[in-house]
């Protein structure tokens, strides 16, 4: 969620290379209000504007021109939304919360493109909290299950799948891990195309323990109504970063990531783990290093042999069809120091000056690995680019990935400054990379949070723009 107030809805348009871009008119952003970009329903794009306890919705025809806003009726008792998901060609779904005599509720429901109720389902009732449980959402690969992932007291799983197809709850279970403690421990909660779930923890990612070095697997297997809990083991070596995805198509888990040698603190290769949870014995586990071309396109320099490097982070993952991986890090560090610039302090009756930290961003190239099946590398591109912004928590910084069948689409602001080309590297899947500018903000009073825009089609993705507390969507259609 962000923070919007109202929306008008004149648009501008114009042609930039081989792209159309249109953007809405302005609207007015206050601390208190958040908004959510829906999707597309019905041909129009929507848009979820939250401003305390009063829910908005706006509709937005094809020239990004405003064609109503309404408001709709959650709940009376302090309701706050969870999340929405574009349903079919003409609804909706909002996931929200609300509570009642000490117990909460999670209710879900459907909306068509006028917002009229066409159904709606309680998904969970959390009996007797004092504080309010807000569950994660994560959705299944095809988008038919949704599990509402929450761990109280750190060790007990409370999970919930909702089949979507059906707008039932599919299970409802609670878990209790031997050892799990997810602040600590927790890496990721997945459900696959099934309604299965697979809770990853992690423990002794440390050099004087890396002979123990593990990841933790927590499955539950709903088609057989079956739990386990089983370890994989690192094999002596240790990570710096790693990401876990569930492969559907050849029924196994997958981790991909930056493996490390000597510290948890500098990586020099990458690795790839596949783990059938059927038989999790018969895990796979494959790592490379990376060669000297690789490093020194990535950093600009040569490094020293076996040295490693630091400020990298996985983004993403993507699921390759014949059982591999495309592994996407991407190069970014943060400095923090003291300015000249004083800000007042009150205490009691007291006011007194302190200088206040400022934060430098910087976000650089992107690394892209092709991974085989049995983990071999099949290719590998660094795509360049130079982001650096300051104390506004790189909102604007890093890349979105457009993602099409004969390709795949890294859109990023080439600098982050209130007027700037906006660029994209078009990667085919034999790993030919091409960058060209597709428009430029200069004269539009926009400033795009890439990062957070929304692929609602193939060949369409809207992006939000802040600048000078004013919200603006920008509809980019190849």
């Amino acid at each position: 969620m962000k923070y919007v107030f109202s929306i008008l809805g004149i648009c501008i348009a114009y042609l930039a290379t081989a792209q159309t871009v249109k953007i809405s008119e302005e609207v007015n952003l206050r601390s208190y209000t958040q908004y959510e970009i829906i999707g597309k329903i019905k041909n129009q794009v929507m848009l979820l504007r939250v401003n305390n306890e009063n829910f908005y919705v706006h509709a937005y025809n094809d020239n990004m021109g405003e064609k109503w806003n309404k408001e709709i009726k959650l709940d009376k008792r302090y309701p706050k939304v969870l999340g929405t998901h574009p349903y079919s060609f003409n609804s909706f779904l909002i996931f929200y919360r609300f509570k009642s005599k000490g117990d909460t509720y999670i209710r879900v429901q459907e909306l068509d493109d006028k917002l009229k109720m066409m159904d709606s389902t309680t998904v969970k009732v959390y009996q007797n909290r004092p504080f309010a449980p807000s569950p994660e959402l994560i959705y299944s690969q095809d988008k038919s299950k949704v599990l509402f992932f929450h761990v109280e007291g750190e060790k007990k799983i409370e999970a919930v799948v909702l089949d979507l197809k059906k707008m039932k709850v599919l299970w409802d279970r609670k878990f209790h891990p031997s050892d799990f403690n997810h602040s600590m421990d927790f890496i990721k909660a997945i459900v696959d195309n099934d309604g299965g779930m697979h809770v990853i923890s992690q423990k002794d990612n440390k050099k004087f323990k890396k002979e123990e070095n593990r990841f933790i697997i927590y499955h539950y297997d709903y088609v057989n109504d079956k739990s386990k809990e089983y370890f994989v083991s690192m094999k002596g070596l240790l990570w710096y970063d790693v990401d876990f995805d569930y492969d559907n198509m050849n029924q196994q888990l997958v981790a991909s990531g930056l493996v490390a040698e000597k510290r948890t603190t500098e990586t020099n290769g990458y690795f790839y783990m596949t783990i059938p949870p059927s038989n999790p014995q018969e895990y796979k586990l494959h790592h490379q290093e990376f060669n000297k071309a690789t490093r020194t396109q990535l950093l600009g320099k040569e490094l020293k042999e076996g040295k490693g490097f630091s400020e990298i982070t996985v983004q993403e993952m993507v699921l390759r069809s014949d059982g591999g991986v495309l592994l996407i890090a991407e190069r970014n560090k943060q400095y923090s120091r003291r300015s000249g610039v004083s800000a007042p302090v009150t205490a009691y009756s007291s006011t007194r000056y302190e200088s206040r930290d400022r934060v430098d961003y910087y976000y650089d190239e992107i690394l892209v690995l092709s991974i085989n099946p049995d983990g071999s590398l099949q290719w590998s591109e660094v795509l360049h680019k130079k982001q650096y912004s300051q104390d506004d928590n790189a909102s604007y910084s890093s890349y979105f990935l457009v993602k099409t069948r004969s390709n795949l689409r890294f859109i990023y602001n080439d600098v982050i400054k209130n007027e700037s080309p906006v660029n994209e590297y078009s990667l085919t899947g034999v790993g030919e990379a091409v960058r060209k500018a597709i428009f430029s903000t200069d004269g539009k009073d926009i400033k795009l949070r890439i990062r957070d825009a929304l692929q609602v089609a193939a060949d369409e993705v809207i992006i939000p723009s802040e600048r000078r507390q004013k919200l603006r969507l920008v509809r980019l259609i190849y």
